[in-house]
C-alpha cells in the first residue's frame, strides 16, 4: 500500500541537559522503529528556554548534540526524524526545527512568528515554504510543511505551505500551562481546520517541562486526516506518543474531487 506511519511524540525534555535529552530521543525512536516519521516538539534537544544568556552558554554543546543525533540516525535509516533546537546564527538565535534521516539534515525550518515573550530572545526566520515531494519511505513522496507552535495560529501560513506543495503540516509546539486535556481539547478548536481547509495531513505534539514562570507544561498529540478527522491523539502528563498511518493518495483523491480541494477554489477574485 502506498502508506507509511508517523509518530507524535511528548517528551520531556530538560533544558541544558544535553546528554539526557539526547538518550531520551533515541530511547522513543528505537521504540517507534516501525515508523517511518517521528515528530518531537518545539526545542525538544535543547529543552526550553526564552533567557538569551541561558541559550549563549549552550551554543557549542547544541551543535555537538545535534551533530551526534544526525550520526545514530544511521542506525535506523528508514525512519526521518522531526527535532527542535535553538540555532545560532550572525549573532542571532532562531528557534529551528530539522528533518534528519541517516545522518543527514534534509531540512531546516526557522520560526518565523515568534510569542511575546520570545522576542526578546529569538529572531524571526524567513517566510517558509514546503520540502516538496519529500521521499518518506520507499518511493513514497509527500510534501512537508513545518509550522512550529505560535505559527499554527496562522490560517495565511498554513495555506502559504499547502499552496507550494505540502501535503503534511507538522507542529511542534512547547505552549505552557493547561491540563493535558485542556491543551488537547484547545489544539481540538483550530487545528483540524488547518487539515481540512487545506487538504493536508497534520501531526501536531507539545514538549512536557516544568517552566519557572509557567508551571507546568503537559503533553497533549494529535495526528490529523486531510478531511479534518482526528485519526490518533493522546493526552497525559507524563511521556508519551500516538501513531496513525497515512497515505499521500486520499489527498490525491481529495484534489480530483471539484468540491472537495477547497484550494483549487476558494480564492477571491475581482
Amino acid at each position: 500500500m502506498n502508506d507509511f506511519r508517523i509518530t507524535a511524540v511528548n517528551i520531556e525534555s530538560i533544558f541544558g541537559e544535553y546528554k539526557q535529552n539526547l538518550e531520551n530521543h533515541i530511547k522513543w525512536i528505537e521504540k517507534h522503529k516501525d515508523s517511518q516519521l517521528i515528530l518531537f516538539p518545539e526545542l525538544s534537544l535543547s529543552g526550553y528556554s526564552s533567557n538569551p544568556e541561558e541559550l549563549d552558554a549552550l551554543e557549542n554543546e547544541t551543535e555537538q548534540t545535534l551533530n551526534e543525533l544526525c550520526a545514530r540516525t544511521h542506525d535506523f535509516p528508514e525512519i526521518t526524524v522531526a527535532v527542535g533546537t535553538p540555532l545560532f546564527k550572525d549573532q542571532k538565535i532562531y528557534i529551528a526545527h530539522h528533518l534528519i534521516r541517516n545522518g543527514v539534515i534534509q531540512h531546516s525550518h526557522l520560526k518565523r512568528i515568534l510569542g511575546p515573550s520570545e522576542e526578546n530572545c529569538f529572531s524571526s526566520g524567513s517566510p517558509a515554504n514546503a520540502i516538496n515531494e519529500y521521499e518518506v519511505h520507499r518511493g513514497i513522496r509527500i510534501g512537508i510543511g513545518i509550522q512550529i507552535c505560535a505559527e499554527s495560529h496562522s490560517p495565511e501560513s498554513s495555506a502559504r505551505l499547502a499552496d507550494s506543495g505540502a501535503g503534511l503540516l507538522l507542529m511542534p509546539f512547547a505552549s505552557p500551562r493547561e491540563t493535558p486535556v485542556e491543551k488537547l481539547t484547545r489544539f481540538k478548536k483550530y487545528l483540524p481546520a488547518r487539515a481540512y481547509d487545506n487538504s493536508c495531513f497534520l501531526a501536531c505534539c507539545n514538549l512536557i517541562r516544568v517552566g519557572r514562570k509557567t508551571g507546568t507544561a503537559p503533553g497533549a498529540a494529535m495526528i490529523i486526516g486531510p478531511r479534518g478527522d482526528i485519526l490518533a491523539e493522546t493526552a497525559a502528563s507524563e511521556e508519551n506518543s500516538c501513531t496513525s498511518r497515512i497515505s499521500p493518495d486520499e489527498i490525491l483523491k481529495i484534489k480530483d474531487s471539484s468540491m472537495g480541494w477547497f484550494r483549487s477554489w476558494r480564492h477571491i477574485k475581482d
